[in-house]
This record gives C-alpha cells, structure tokens and sequence, in this order.
C-alpha cells in the first residue's frame, strides 16, 4: 500500500465478508477448508472457536484499518447480506471525499 500511495494513488479498501464468515454461527462436529482447498481443519465442537475466532478477525480487521491509515486511506466492511448499494454508496463517497480534498478551490466559491 505504501508504494501505491508514494506515487499519489488514494483507495478505499472493502473488506466482503459472508455473514457465516463474520459470525461462525457453526455448531458441532464441522470441517472447514479453504477456498482453494489448501488447508483443512476439523472442529469437534465449532461453536467452541468462536470467541478466539472473532478475536483474530476482529485483529486483522483493525491491523488493515492501521495500515490504510498510515498511507491515507479508507476503509469499510461490506457483509453480502446486505445490498451492494451500501457499499458502492460508502466507495463513492470516501472516493469523492478524497478527490475533493486534492483539487485546488473553485474561483468565486
């Protein structure tokens, strides 16, 4: 990110998360895998993760927020229970926050 925003380029990063992603609303004996199938775990009991689980989400999430930070950028999570408007609406407005910011005042405004 550091590189992309030493050669000036602003963003606004979105986090897509599936509400079972964000939630593990799991229960009893479950194997998860990868998307791409790289890694398997099998939970005996899932609901037992989920506290450590939303720790470490919640930790990245906030690493990612510090990172867009340090280079000027935003952030946002979109849950794809919701419409994608919400999240087209927040990228259109950070984007055009952050454009408006760059342009040098109009002549007579």
């Amino acid at each position: 990110l550091k590189h992309f925003a030493a050669d000036g380029i602003r963003a606004h990063l979105i986090q897509v998360l599936d509400p079972a992603e964000e939630d593990l609303p799991f229960s009893g004996r479950i194997e998860f895998e990868g998307v791409e199938e790289e890694l398997r775990l099998m939970a005996g009991r899932a609901q037992n993760l989920r506290d450590a689980y939303r720790r470490r989400l919640d930790l990245h999430r906030s690493r990612i927020v510090e990172t867009a930070q340090q280079v000027n950028f935003t952030f946002a999570t979109h849950r794809t229970d919701r419409v994608p408007q919400t999240a087209l609406l927040a990228l259109y407005s950070a984007l055009s926050g952050a454009m408006a910011a760059r342009q040098p005042p109009r002549a007579g405004i």
